[in-house]
């Protein structure tokens, strides 16, 4: 394992964590990664960004952790960080109108006859 450059976890990254620390305290703080907010006296990590060249703020340890599993396994096995998208589940029109999962009202831009009867 490689050691961190001194910048990573030094004075800076102290000083920096005490601070967000204090809004964690109070619940103010917001996870950078995932947008919700971080709760008094849940774990969280000041975190840096993807390229490890900057602190971006704190985060859930949950957050930092995955995105960093998520890094690793894209080195090890050459797959993107991000994963494959996949399309959004369908099964059936249920109110009515156009439903953009639908392929058939994707296909025709506009409600198919599937929503058209369920109305």
């Amino acid at each position: 394992m490689t050691a961190h450059p001194p910048w990573r976890y030094g004075y800076r990254h102290k000083k920096l964590r005490e601070r967000y620390a204090r809004d964690v305290g109070a619940g103010r703080a917001v996870c950078w990664r995932c947008g919700l907010p971080i709760l008094p006296g849940e774990p969280w990590d000041l975190g840096h960004t993807d390229d490890g060249t900057a602190h971006a703020g704190p985060e859930h340890a949950a957050c930092n952790r995955r995105a960093g599993g998520k890094a690793r396994a894209a080195q090890l096995y050459g797959r993107p960080a991000g994963g494959p998208k996949r399309p959004p589940r369908w099964s059936r029109h249920w109110y009515g109108g156009f439903d953009e999962r639908c392929p058939r009202c994707r296909e025709l831009g506009s409600a198919c006859e599937q929503a058209t009867k369920s109305l």
